[in-house]
């Protein structure tokens, strides 16, 4: 009943062409699930007008992609290794055992582009022969259009790059035809965000590779739904609207890879305002150690490394990589930034969603994340996985981020795998750039519908390194206030009479408070089935209404750092 609750309030807050789209769909697929159960089924490409064009005039690979790790007999799948046999278990029916999003990354078939010529051909011709649309749960990996538009995008990549048999080349495009004909009939507009962008950027490489009146289509759309969406997607500072730096790398690759497939023109010159703009956000989000930020969804590596697309972007546009201003409110106000040769400063103070798009959303109003010399310092939980259960639940939740607790209630109405309910409203207070930080102030609602309708307020003064977080609790009735860091596991923690000792390669930092601190072991997930055990700080600051806060001072660096007590 709660969650039933929980989805007609987020579905109050869903566009309603959204909506209808999904149950436009889902009709769908009951149909063609019923018709292929009785043996009646219509080939894909059937009355499709479309001829490859010759391979020298395809597209050639100049974006990074990021793929799967592949060992000589074995495709690592996020945690799921799965032996590369003649054979691949391409459904559940059929052997593979791993959760659904390592499935979606076995279809995407982005690790195909380190197999040699054998190899690849074997595989491509066991999933062309093998895995059909109108099969049981079609729609959740194999021709799911993000899976699919991924598959067809680096199918056209590698062909010009491979000396392959003619016959087999026949019988890919063949293929290729089937699936952009699918995917332009069923584009995810009930979804939209990211995962229309890539279904666009398919559609344009499959207009660039072909050439005939579905070619033209498939053109014609991403011309005109092109435009709305990044007007809608990227903030006028340059970050995409939901909010992962991690999905901003993949969003921006893929718009990169659109750009070069597009024709000249007023959408292609739109287009590279968008990544210009996207370019400045990378540079923002970046730690010094290379990686993006693990706000919301995503890993260190779900996307290429941030260099290596700055790199594409300049080799590819001849644009020079705008200039990033040290101090900077991103993300349509939602991300406050200081970066400087010594430290990088994250703070999330917006929205844990988009309203219309909650999937990849945490509740983490007033986490932040902090580099120091060079190394992460706070840190994000990251996520382990996108199935339903205890563990997605914990990483999407308010316990597992850097900021305060009331009986470590979430401040969103966080339900299933992507769902949100209930959202907080935010507002920033204060907003005081300076040379060597910030002032940031602000207050959120997500609590209030607990006993006293308390209120959170947070307020951050960054003063070169030496970082002050105040909390305030105002209402609330005797709920237990919590503030929380979690610690790299790299970083050794020493508790003292006045706080801890945090002590990092060289780097000491005091930790000054006056609240009740306990040290626990917690989970880091830096990547999709990747789990490293580290330290999570708890700050009680008592019951509510009540205040506390903490101080984060860089020292001299220390001599010899020391070892950290064992885990218990």
């Amino acid at each position: 009943m709660s969650h039933r609750a929980a989805l007609a309030r987020m579905m109050l807050k869903t566009p309603p062409d959204r909506l209808a789209w999904r149950a436009l769909y889902r009709a769908k697929r009951r149909v063609r699930l019923g018709l292929a159960s009785v043996g009646f089924s219509t080939p894909l490409a059937h009355g499709t007008r479309a001829q490859p064009l010759p391979l020298d005039r395809w597209p050639r690979r100049r974006v990074p992609q990021q793929h799967p790790v592949l060992s000589p007999n074995t495709l690592h799948l996020h945690g799921y290794d799965l032996p590369l046999g003649p054979d691949l278990p391409w459904t559940p029916q059929t052997g593979f055992s791993g959760t659904d999003l390592q499935l979606v990354h076995l279809h995407e078939h982005r690790w195909c582009a380190a197999l040699p010529d054998p190899r690849f051909i074997e595989i491509l011709s066991s999933w062309i022969d093998q895995v059909r649309p109108y099969e049981p749960r079609y729609w959740i990996a194999s021709w799911n259009g993000y899976t699919l538009a991924s598959r067809v995008v680096t199918w056209m990549r590698e062909l010009p790059t491979r000396e392959l048999p003619e016959g087999f080349r026949v019988k890919v495009q063949a293929s290729l035809l089937e699936q952009l004909g699918f995917l332009y009939r069923n584009l995810e507009l009930d979804v939209r965000g990211n995962h229309l962008l890539r279904d666009l950027m398919a559609l344009g490489w499959g207009a660039a590779c072909f050439h005939g009146p579905d070619a033209e289509r498939w053109l014609g759309v991403v011309l005109q739904r092109l435009p709305a969406e990044l007007d809608h997607q990227i903030h006028s500072d340059g970050l995409h609207f939901e909010g992962s730096p991690a999905y901003h790398l993949q969003v921006f690759a893929d718009l990169l890879q659109l750009w070069q497939a597009l024709p000249d023109g007023e959408v292609r010159v739109r287009l590279l305002e968008a990544l210009n703009r996207m370019a400045t956000a990378i540079v923002l989000t970046t730690h010094p150690d290379g990686r993006p930020s693990l706000f919301s969804d995503g890993g260190l590596h779900t996307a290429s490394p941030p260099a290596a697309l700055l790199h594409a972007y300049t080799n590819l546009t001849g644009q020079e990589i705008p200039a990033a201003p040290l101090t900077a409110l991103i993300g349509g106000q939602s991300l406050a930034v200081h970066r400087s040769p010594d430290q990088l400063l994250l703070v999330d103070c917006g929205p844990v969603a988009p309203d219309d798009l909650p999937a990849h959303g945490h509740a983490d109003v007033f986490s932040f994340e902090w580099s120091v010399g060079g190394r992460r310092v706070i840190i994000d939980t990251g996520v382990y996985a996108y199935q339903k259960g205890p563990i997605r639940a914990y990483a999407r939740g308010t316990v597992a981020h850097n900021t305060l607790t009331l009986d470590d209630h979430d401040q969103a109405e966080m339900f299933d795998a992507f769902r949100i309910g209930r959202r907080p409203q935010v507002r920033r207070t204060t907003w005081a750039p300076r040379g060597d930080g910030f002032v940031l102030a602000g207050q959120h609602d997500g609590f209030a519908h607990l006993e006293g309708s308390p209120r959170h307020r947070r307020r951050f003064d960054l003063r070169g390194l030496r970082l002050f977080v105040e909390d305030h609790v105002d209402g609330g009735r005797g709920q237990q206030a919590v503030a929380r860091l979690l610690l790299h596991p790299d970083v050794v923690v020493h508790p003292t009479p006045t706080g801890a000792t945090l002590i990092l390669d060289t780097h000491r930092i005091t930790l000054r408070t006056t609240a009740t601190l306990r040290v626990r072991v917690a989970p880091w997930w830096p990547d999709f089935g990747t789990e490293q055990t580290t330290r999570q700080i708890e700050l009680d600051y008592g019951q509510a209404p009540c205040r506390g806060g903490f101080t984060l001072t860089v020292q001299e660096p220390a001599p010899d750092p020391a070892h950290s007590p064992p885990l218990e």
